[in-house]
């Protein structure tokens, strides 16, 4: 997710993007973003993919502004590291967590600065769920809206930093998937319970996107091909 960056109001706003086998990982793996709060004193999710006890990632602000890197195993049992120091100011950073398992390391970056290296080890559980920006589930609900700005979002196969570096700029395109995030508002009247989505592409019949009913009003298509009119 890259370009301008996403706003996020910190009370409902969220960026929902559909499960794919591409997005779970079962071993070594790299979350990253650029950030910026415009608030403190709560918790601000980045992302984050599953449930409580299922969950396959998630990177966050706590309450107190350290930086929370965390994967869960199928037994539900917590892994990954936090920070020893808060981030206090509401600028923009680089923040990256990696879990490295052939060296046997979860990581967390700041700015391209390695802050923890903590002993770890064990298989990342996987699951159906989506994965959502700016929010995360807990036993079904959403929460700690992230209030404040997002950039350069990048879930990777692979464990990307060992040690310091240099803050990406932009991604190259063989690093990006190609999505079209899409928008709406609620019906003025009636309530509605959940969303599909279908696309047409090139004059054909409408395919739906979602294998499961939207109960957000954002989706990321992610299954976009170059060329074709939809």
């Amino acid at each position: 997710i890259s370009g301008s960056g996403l706003q996020f109001d910190g009370t409902n706003d969220r960026l929902f993007i559909p499960d794919h086998d591409y997005l779970d990982f079962t071993g070594s793996f790299t979350v990253e973003a650029w950030a910026r709060r415009t608030s403190s004193g709560k918790r601000h999710n980045i992302v984050s993919k599953g449930d409580i006890n299922q969950r396959n990632y998630w990177l966050q602000f706590t309450k107190s502004g350290y930086i929370e890197f965390g994967w869960e195993t199928q037994s539900g049992s917590n892994h990954g590291a936090m920070t020893s120091s808060p981030i206090s100011d509401t600028n923009w950073h680089h923040i990256a967590g990696v879990y490295d398992r052939e060296a046997g390391y979860s990581r967390i970056f700041i700015d391209g600065v390695r802050v923890r290296n903590k002993s770890d080890s064990g298989t990342p559980v996987t699951n159906q769920e989506p994965v959502y920006v700016g929010a995360r589930l807990a036993d079904g609900e959403l929460e700690y809206f992230l209030e404040g700005t997002l950039d350069l979002v990048r879930l990777s196969n692979g464990a990307l930093y060992t040690t310091d570096f240099s803050v990406p700029m932009q991604y190259g395109s063989q690093d990006s998937v190609e999505a079209a995030i899409l928008q709406w508002t609620a019906p003025m009247q009636g309530t509605a319970v959940s969303y599909n989505v279908y696309r047409s592409v090139d004059g054909g019949a409408s395919v739906q996107q979602n294998d499961m009913p939207i109960l957000d009003n954002t989706f990321a298509d992610i299954h976009m091909v170059s060329g074709n009119s939809c």
